[in-house]
């Protein structure tokens, strides 16, 4: 019986162990389909099939080393993918606000990067609960991102979401080391918004 036992304690922990490998693989593999198609614009429905499966670590951190020069997290790098792949990797178990220790992009963040004059996926995370308070390792905030977007009646009502909901003392006080853009930079004396053209 004691030796039953065992047997039996020793053939879970393989195959818990089996299962951590699979989905670690499968994490990597969603990765890689992940940063092809946003290269190549190619393997569009592979991608969100694969996110769709699940079998996969939804709040990776670190899966990103060797694709792409800022390693974020699985769930902020589908966001700034495409809004459907996003939705199934959240669906998924991803946590809203999931980011990389050492770059701290959140999904909200990236999706402000990635999508840029498309606020469908920023409302969408703003309505997950995402922290819209939340600052990256080189100190950007929400603003430093839309700064890049083009100036037309959807950003302009974006930015008066935030600056109506936003802690803007906070961010003001959290981004003033901005190697790209400081908070007097972004604001005029009467506290309207400067946009600046995309760089590239």
């Amino acid at each position: 019986m004691k030796k039953k036992l065992i047997l039996t304690a020793v053939t879970l922990c393989f195959c818990i162990l089996l299962l951590t490998a699979c989905s670690t693989d499968d994490t990597y593999k969603l990765a890689k389909k992940m940063h092809e198609y946003k290269l190549n614009n190619t393997g569009y429905e592979e991608t969100l099939k694969m996110a769709e499966k699940g079998n996969y670590d939804a709040n990776c951190t670190d899966c990103f080393k060797g694709l792409d020069s800022t390693n974020i997290s699985l769930f902020a790098y589908a966001c700034k993918v495409d809004w459907d792949i996003a939705k199934a990797v959240y669906d998924n178990g991803a946590d809203i606000d999931v980011s990389n220790a050492e770059f701290e992009q959140t999904p909200l963040l990236a999706a402000l990067e990635g999508n840029r004059n498309n606020t469908k996926i920023v409302y969408w995370l703003i309505n997950q609960g995402s922290n819209i308070n939340a600052v990256d390792y080189d100190n950007c905030c929400v603003f430093n991102y839309l700064r890049y977007w083009e100036n037309n009646a959807d950003t302009q009502e974006l930015i008066s979401y935030f600056k109506n909901n936003c802690d803007m003392q906070y961010l003001k006080e959290n981004t003033t080391d901005n190697p790209f853009c400081s908070w007097d930079e972004m604001w005029n004396d009467e506290n309207e918004f400067v946009f600046y053209k995309q760089l590239n």
